[in-house]
C-alpha cells in the first residue's frame, strides 16, 4: 500500500528515472471460474530508490501485437480524486497493487493502491485470457514506463506456443515474453470459497529473464511479500506430525492446491492397505491412523490437480516418504500419472509432455523444474527422472520399469545442477534403487505434487502419501575456538561421518590424546560467544593458562578410554524424529594430564559444531 504524500516531496525522496527503474511484475491473477472479477497485478520495486509510476502502462497484448485490442492500464498521477494527492510512488522493496473495482475478495481491495474502473455489465475485465480451447493466441503483460520503454514482461498460457493445436503458429515479439513464458493455464475453480492462487515470482523481484523459471503457483498475497513465512531450512516439514492433530478430511497445513487442497484421509475412505508406518499387521491400519491425500477424488474423465507446498524457495531439498504406487495397467488408451517436482511449478490441470506421457493433453504440457514422474498406461508402469527445465525442452535423465503395487519408499533429492531419486529401501537411509541425473536451469524454487488421469475407467486416484519428510540438505560441521595443549601437543576433535538424521554411526573422533587414558566430552546446544569462557582467568593458577570452555554444558558424556595411539571416539547416533532437522549441537573434549603441573590439569580440544540435516 502507498502512503498519502503531499505534492511537495522531501528532498530525500529521490525518484528513479525510467532508465534506472527496476520495477517488475511480481504477481497476478487473470482467470477464475465464472466472472473474472478478482483479477489483480502486483508490481515490486527491486531497485535501491523510489520510482514514480505516473504514466506507466500495463500494455496487455496477444498475438495481434502491437495493435491488440486488449485493455491497457495507465497509472494516473493522482490515485485519489479527493483532497490532497496520492502519488503513485513505489518505494525500494515496496509493492504497488492494481485491482479490478469489481473484486469480491476483501484482501484484494484492502491491498489495492489503484482500483481500476471496469464496466462489468459490459463485459469489461482487467486482464484477458484466451480460454483453454482458443487456438492461435497467447496473452502477455508488458510493463512500460512513461516513455513507453518496456521494463518487464510476462506471457501466460504459453503452452500454446508449443502445442500442435495452435494454428497458425505464432512467435511472440521479444517485448511480449521473457524466455519460455509461463506455460500453465490458470483456472481458479475455488474462488467461491474465497480461495485464489496466483502466478507469483519465486521470491520478490526474482528475475532470471525467463518467465518459465521465475514464476510458480502459490496462494495470492496482494500487496505483500511472495516469500512464505514457513522456512524449510529452519524446521522441515513432517507429515506425521501434522496428521497427528488432524481428523479425516481436514486440510493439511502449509499446503494448497488448484482443484483441491491436500487433506488428511483415513484408510477406510482411501480403500488401500496400511503403510509400513501405520501397519498393525496384515495391512490393517492402526486405530485412528491417517495418511495424506494429494489430488481430487472426483469421479470422471481427465481429473488433474497441482498441490504445492507453501514455503520459501530453496536450492537443496529432499522429499522422503512412503507413496502408494498402483502399477496395475489401464485399459487401452487410458492412463494415469503422478509427479513429485522441485524447482518448478505446474498449472491448474497438471499435464505431462509427450516425452513421458502418451496420454491426451500432452500437447498442453505445463510442468517445469525437475522431479520424478510415475506413468501408467495399458503397456507398462514406469518411473521417469525428468528435467522439465522451463517446459520447452524436457529431458528424461533416467527411467525404471516396475510391476509393484503397494506402498513404496520414494526419496527425491535436488541441488543446483543435480537430482537423485531412490525407489524402495527404508526412510532416512541411503538405500533403494537409484536414479540420478544432471539438471539445467537456476536450480531454485519450491516443491509440488501433481497428477492426472485420463479415461473414465482409470477411476478416482489421488496420490496417497505417508511419513513424508521434506527438508533442506543442511548437514554441516565446523571447528572453532582454541585448544589447550597436553604434554604431547594439541588434542584434536573431528566427526566420524556426515551428521544426517538416521546416521546411527555418527559421532566424535579424537586424536592427540594421552594414550590409554580416560577422557570426557561436553555436549551442548549452544556456545558462550566468540571468546568462550576463559576458565583460567577465574581459576588462576589452578588450571592451565588459556583453558577455555567453548560449549554451554548441557550433557557431560560418560568417560571413554583412548587407544594406544591416543585416538578415541564418542558415539552420537542421530536417531529420532524429523524435528531434529536443523538442530545444531556443540561438543568439546577434555582430558586430565598430570604432567601439566597444576592442581586441575585439564587439556582440551577446540569445539566442533554440527547441524543435523538430511542426505
Amino acid at each position: 500500500m502507498l502512503a498519502k504524500l503531499s505534492c511537495a516531496l522531501p528532498v530525500a525522496l529521490v525518484l528513479a528515472s525510467a532508465s534506472s527503474a527496476q520495477v517488475v511484475i511480481n504477481e497476478f491473477v487473470y482467470d477464475h471460474s465464472g466472472n473474472d472479477t478478482d483479477e489483480f497485478i502486483e508490481l515490486y520495486n527491486a531497485g535501491p530508490v523510489a520510482v514514480d509510476l505516473t504514466g506507466w502502462v500495463l500494455d496487455c497484448e496477444d498475438d495481434a501485437f502491437p495493435s491488440s485490442t486488449n485493455f491497457d492500464i495507465v497509472i494516473p498521477a493522482d490515485l485519489d480524486p479527493g483532497p490532497g494527492t496520492t502519488l503513485p510512488v513505489i518505494a525500494p522493496g515496496g509493492f504497488f497493487t492494481i485491482v479490478n473495482e469489481n473484486a469480491n475478495i476483501p484482501s484484494l481491495l484492502s491491498a489495492a493502491d489503484y482500483i481500476v474502473p471496469r464496466d462489468f455489465a459490459s463485459g469489461e475485465f482487467l486482464l484477458e485470457n484466451s480460454g483453454f480451447g482458443n487456438s492461435g493466441q497467447i496473452d502477455s503483460i508488458i510493463l512500460r514506463d512513461a516513455s513507453m520503454v518496456a521494463q518487464d514482461a510476462v506471457a501466460y498460457e504459453a503452452f500454446r506456443l508449443l502445442s500442435p493445436f495452435v494454428t497458425p503458429t505464432y512467435t511472440p515479439d521479444p517485448e511480449q515474453i521473457e524466455g519460455a513464458g509461463i506455460l500453465g493455464d490458470q483456472w481458479n475453480t475455488r474462488v467461491g470459497s474465497g480461495y485464489l492462487w496466483s502466478w507469483s515470482r519465486i521470491a520478490d523481484g526474482y528475475d532470471t529473464q525467463n518467465n518459465g523459471y521465475d514464476f510458480r503457483a502459490q496462494p495470492l498475497t496482494p500487496g505483500a511479500t511472495n516469500s512464505a513465512s514457513f522456512d524449510l531450512s529452519a524446521s522441515g516439514f513432517a507429515l506425521d506430525g501434522e496428521l497427528a492433530v488432524l481428523t479425516n478430511g481436514q486440510d493439511i497445513p502449509n499446503w494448497e492446491g488448484t482443484f483441491s487442497a491436500p487433506e488428511a484421509r483415513d484408510y477406510a475412505t482411501a480403500g488401500i492397505p496400511a503403510s509400513p508406518f501405520d501397519d498393525a499387521g496384515g495391512g490393517t491400519p492402526l486405530p485412528g491412523a491417517l495418511i495424506g491425500q494429494f489430488g481430487s477424488t472426483v469421479s470422471g474423465n481427465s481429473i488433474g490437480n497441482t498441490a504445492f507446498l507453501i514455503a520459501q524457495a530453496e536450492s537443496e531439498m529432499t522429499f522422503d516418504a512412503y507413496v502408494y504406487v498402483n502399477a496395475a495397467l489401464t485399459a487401452a488408451g487410458e492412463g494415469r500419472y503422478w509427479h513429485i517436482g522441485m524447482h518448478g511449478t505446474a498449472g491448474q490441470l497438471f499435464n505431462l509432455p509427450s516425452i513421458v506421457s502418451p496420454l491426451a493433453f500432452n500437447d498442453t504440457a505445463d510442468v517445469t523444474g525437475v522431479g520424478l514422474s510415475f506413468v501408467v498406461t495399458d503397456t507398462g508402469a514406469n518411473y521417469y527422472l525428468v528435467d522439465y527445465g522451463d517446459g520447452t525442452d524436457p529431458q528424461v535423465l533416467d527411467s525404471m520399469a516396475t510391476t509393484t503395487t503397494g506402498w513404496e519408499r520414494i526419496r527425491v533429492s535436488v541441488t543446483q545442477g543435480a537430482i537423485e531419486a531412490r525407489i524402495g529401501g527404508n526412510l532416512l537411509t541411503d538405500d533403494g534403487a537409484v536414479m540420478t541425473g544432471t539438471t539445467s536451469g537456476p536450480g531454485f524454487g519450491g516443491l509440488f505434487i501433481g497428477g492426472r488421469k485420463n479415461g473414465a475407467a482409470a477411476g478416482v486416484e489421488p496420490v496417497y502419501i505417508d511419513s513424508m519428510l521434506i527438508s533442506v540438505g543442511n548437514a554441516s560441521a565446523e571447528c572453532f575456538g582454541i585448544p589447550t595443549a597436553n604434554t604431547l601437543g594439541d588434542p584434536q576433535i573431528g566427526i566420524t561421518g556426515i551428521p544426517y538424521l538416521g546416521n546411527a554411526g555418527f559421532g566424535y573422533a579424537f586424536s592427540g590424546l594421552l594414550p590409554n587414558a580416560s577422557y570426557n566430552v561436553l555436549l551442548g546446544t549452544g556456545f558462550p560467544g566468540d571468546i568462550g569462557i576463559d576458565v583460567s582467568s577465574v581459576l588462576v593458577g589452578a588450571v592451565p593458562a588459556g583453558l577455555t570452555l567453548w560449549v554451554n554444558l548441557n550433557i557431560l558424556g560418560a568417560p571413554a578410554i583412548s587407544d594406544a595411539s591416543g585416538n578415541g571416539t564418542f558415539p552420537v547416533p542421530l536417531s529420532g524424529g524429523p524435528s531434529l532437522i536443523g538442530l545444531a549441537l556443540f561438543g568439546q573434549g577434555f582430558q586430565l594430564d598430570g604432567g601439566l603441573g597444576v592442581p586441575i590439569p585439564f587439556a582440551a580440544t577446540k569445539a566442533i559444531k554440527f547441524t543435523i540435516g538430511n542426505f
